[in-house]
């Protein structure tokens, strides 16, 4: 796929390219336990939302997913019930000097001199990231670091493996974590419900966000039918979490599947994808004609 495009000798076999965005949402967690990254207080508010506005989303496109993704704006993605096209909010916004003029409002300053901010009372600011010993996530983990120090704000990393950083994050005791969630049916409340009070911890809210105003759109929402109604309670949630920022929204990947002229029906479904098998053929015919002109 260079330039996101198939490949001339792929194109020339009468190779079929398919791209869809999954259905899904990559975030950074906060926890709004943690004593120096969490709270509700408009100081913490502006440290979270200053990360978010500081981090380069873009650059984790292009460089680690190479295109195959695309930055989101609401914590659900696109085709899902309860989104809109024209609904958009800041999350995905990037301006690290509006990030820096933030932290400088709240008081997040260098106040030693060596490059980097400390908190408002004057204690060292040291952000605490974890990720997994693997190639891909160092890469994030570059793009993390070189946005903050972009902000001056220091973000000391931490490997460990997957399963051990899952029983920390149950145990609430992760300051931030990369994560994603994918759809088990297609309705915004998949996500929406991971910022729900009541699932705080091990049951999926692992930034252990809790907001009365939050909760109560959620559980009016689980009881409403879809339509305008419920969709403005999703887009009012939405805004709260954009607001609040217990989430660095990130990216949404783009699913890209490639198949033989010979092969009959192939989609990939966005969700169920256990035996879709049993819906494609061969085109036995076609496929002794390809083979004989390889």
């Amino acid at each position: 796929m260079p330039r996101n495009k198939l490949a001339p000798n792929l194109a020339q076999r009468g190779i079929q390219l398919g791209q869809d965005p999954s259905l899904e949402v990559r975030y950074i967690f906060f926890n709004m336990d943690d004593p120096l990254i969490g709270g509700y207080t408009p100081d913490r508010v502006a440290l979270r939302r200053a990360i978010s506005l500081g981090y380069r989303t873009q650059d984790e496109i292009n460089v680690v997913r190479k295109g195959q993704a695309i930055a989101v704006h609401a914590p659900y993605p696109p085709g899902v019930q309860g989104y809109e096209a024209n609904f958009k909010t800041s999350a995905g916004e990037y301006d690290p000097a509006k990030a820096r003029a933030l932290l400088d409002m709240y008081g997040y300053k260098d106040i030693d001199g060596d490059g980097y901010r400390e908190t408002p009372d004057g204690k060292p600011l040291i952000l605490k990231h974890n990720s997994t010993p693997t190639e891909l996530d160092r890469q994030y983990d570059e793009i993390l670091k070189l946005s903050l120090d972009e902000i001056g704000v220091r973000v000391a990393i931490r490997k460990a493996k997957w399963p051990d950083l899952l029983k920390e994050s149950n145990a609430g005791k992760l300051m931030m974590w990369r994560l994603g969630g994918g759809a088990t049916n297609p309705d915004a409340s998949n996500w929406l419900q991971s910022l729900y009070g009541p699932n705080a911890g091990a049951q999926g809210n692992r930034a252990n966000f809790k907001l009365t105003a939050y909760d109560e759109l959620f559980a009016k929402s689980q009881i409403l039918p879809d339509g305008p109604a419920r969709t403005s309670l999703i887009q009012e949630m939405a805004k709260i979490a954009v607001a609040y920022a217990p989430w660095k929204l990130t990216t949404q990947h783009v699913d890209t599947d490639l198949w033989y002229p010979y092969v009959i029906g192939y989609r990939l479904h966005p969700i169920w994808t256990g035996d879709w098998w049993r819906f494609v053929d061969i085109d036995v015919p076609l496929m002794k004609l390809y083979e004989a002109k390889r």
